[in-house]
C-alpha cells in the first residue's frame, strides 16, 4: 500500500491491488533488484517479503495499511507500518510521503535530463527515447550480449 496511487482506490479494488502487486513482483521489481546489485557484487536483503511476513500482511484489513485520519485528510499509506515503528524512528522520517524510487532518490529526472531524443538501432524497438537510454547504460555494463535479444526480452518488461 506503499504508492499515492492507491489512495484513490476503494471497496475490493485495494486488497485487488495489493495481490496484484505482490504477486507480480518478481516479474519486474525484484528481477530489476537483484541485477542492479549483482552488477555491482551485492546482494539486496527484502525482509519484508519473507513468506510468513507477507503472508501475515495480506491477512490484515485493508484499511490498516491505508488509514484514513481522524479528521479528515489524505488517506496514510503503510499506516500499520508506521505506527509499528513510532518511538523508534525520527518523526520527519516516519511519516514522510511515500515515493518510487526513481523519483524520491531523483533518478528519474537525471536520466530523462540525460535521454537521447531518439533511438538507434536495436534499441530503435524500445517504445520510448527513455527506455532506449536505460538499455544504452545496460549494453554499456554489458558488452559482448546479444543485443538484438536483449531487446526483445527487455521489450515486454518496458
Amino acid at each position: 500500500m506503499g504508492y499515492r496511487y492507491v489512495r484513490s482506490l476503494s471497496g475490493q479494488e485495494l486488497p485487488e491491488e495489493l495481490q496484484r502487486s505482490v504477486l507480480t513482483l518478481p516479474n519486474l521489481n525484484l528481477q530489476r533488484c537483484d541485477r542492479t546489485t549483482m552488477a555491482h557484487g551485492l546482494e539486496a536483503r527484502v525482509p519484508f517479503l519473507d513468506l510468513e511476513v507477507v503472508a501475515y500482511a495480506m491477512a490484515l484489513p485493508p484499511e490498516w495499511k491505508l488509514h484514513a485520519p481522524d479528521g479528515g485528510g489524505p488517506r496514510v499509506e503503510k499506516w500499520i507500518l508506521r505506527r509499528a515503528f513510532e518511538g523508534y524512528l525520527p518523526h520527519g522520517i516516519l511519516w514522510r510521503t511515500e515515493s518510487q524510487f526513481g523519483d524520491g532518490s531523483g533518478m528519474r529526472d537525471a536520466l530523462k535530463a540525460s535521454a537521447p531524443t531518439s533511438t538507434a538501432d536495436a534499441a530503435a524497438r524500445l517504445r520510448t527515447a527513455e527506455a532506449a537510454h536505460y538499455f544504452s547504460l545496460f549494453a554499456e555494463d554489458y558488452a559482448g550480449v546479444d543485443v538484438a535479444a536483449a531487446v526483445g526480452r527487455c521489450e515486454t518488461m518496458v
